[in-house]
Order: C-alpha cells, then structure tokens, then sequence
C-alpha cells in the first residue's frame, strides 16, 4: 500500500502555513503543482532547495520567493540541443523574475523509457521582476453580463480562464460545483486562472 505523505509549505519570512497537501507518495514537486492548481497565495514561499524538475508552474506567483537550490531539468529530446537559453527565459518570464546566476549540469543520463541526455539547471541568484499592471478596458456589454452572472450567483470575485479559442469565468457554488460564464472570444488585458475581483473589473 502506498504510504499518504502531507507535506507543508511556509512563508519563509513568518514560518506559517502557506499551503499543505497530502496524498500517496507525495513529493514537493506535487504539493507546490496542487497548491497552484487551488490557487494558493506563494508569494514569500520558502522553496529552497525544492526538485521542481517537470513541475508545471504556469500561472503561479512566485514573487518573493525562496528559489536558491531550486532545481529544473530539460532533456535534448524533448527541447532540443542546447535549450538552456529559451527555457530559462520561459522560468523568467512563469516566475516573474530575472535569473541573474544559475548552475548548470549537463549530460546527466537517464533510461527510464529510453536513452537520452538529461541536464539540470540550479538557480542560484535572481531578481524580481514587478510585473505592468495591464488596463483593464472591458466594453460596457462584457460588464453587464459579468456583473448579472456575479449577481445571480451571489459572488464578488470571479476567476479567469483562457481556452484554445475562447475565455470566460468560472466560479464554485456552495455544493463546489463549477458554474461557467464564456467569451467567444479570449479577453486580451485578463490574465489565465487570475482571480477578479468586479471592483478590479470597475464593475460597480
């Protein structure tokens, strides 16, 4: 039976509880992925040392963050002969920050699934990045639907989500069900998975 690990992270400033997660051979790589799934607050998170290798952090806000030791691996296979650059520049641009020194060890081999070079990038210096606050320029029709579905549902936040072709707004009811309000078009000045409050919409 697989052993249920709950592992924490915490603020590296206050040492309180950011964010827990359990489950099944459990890993920070988990913890951290589930924490930006749910939304969870990791500015000031204290992530030193953590094996983030394939961790998808898309979206997450890191600003503040404890990353030194912070370790990210790529393999030629899949990104291609000498990808450090570009995916570095990827790190910089989901964390909000400039990496400013980083190791980097090449050619560790792996045959998990099949021969091919694996290498590692270690970040060992950065700088946070403050991120332009976009305009949000939403037309007087987008506000009043928005503002009729926040209403009907009661809510004073809403939470963005960008599809292949469309955006729109999702919100959780009190059984936790997902009620969905969608764009036929995505909403340039939004940002993917950012939750809204209507007074940040300037929806009154």
């Amino acid at each position: 039976m697989d052993k249920k690990i709950k592992l924490q992270i915490k603020n590296r400033l206050t040492g309180g509880v950011i964010f827990e997660y359990e489950s099944s051979n459990n890993t920070i790589k988990k913890t951290v992925e589930e924490a930006v799934k749910r939304d969870a607050d990791l500015r000031d998170a204290d992530l030193c040392g953590a094996d983030l290798c394939g961790a998808n952090l898309r979206g997450a806000d890191l600003r503040g963050a404890d990353l030194r030791g912070c370790v990210i691996d790529y393999n030629d296979q899949l990104n291609g002969y000498g990808a450090t650059s570009d995916l570095i520049d990827r790190i910089c641009e989901n964390f909000g920050i400039r990496i400013a020194d980083v190791y980097q060890n090449h050619d560790t081999f792996s045959s998990r699934w099949g021969a091919f070079w694996r290498n590692l990038i270690i970040i060992r210096k950065w700088i946070v990045v403050e991120k332009e606050e976009k305009k949000i320029n939403l037309t007087d029709e987008q506000k009043s639907i928005i503002k009729a579905f926040a209403k009907i549902h009661d809510v004073q936040s809403l939470k963005y989500v960008e599809y292949e072709d469309y955006g729109g707004f999702v919100i959780s009811d009190t059984n936790g069900d997902d009620k969905t309000l969608d764009f036929p078009s995505k909403i340039e000045e939004l940002e993917d998975k950012r939750t809204y409050t209507l007074a940040e919409l300037m929806i009154e």
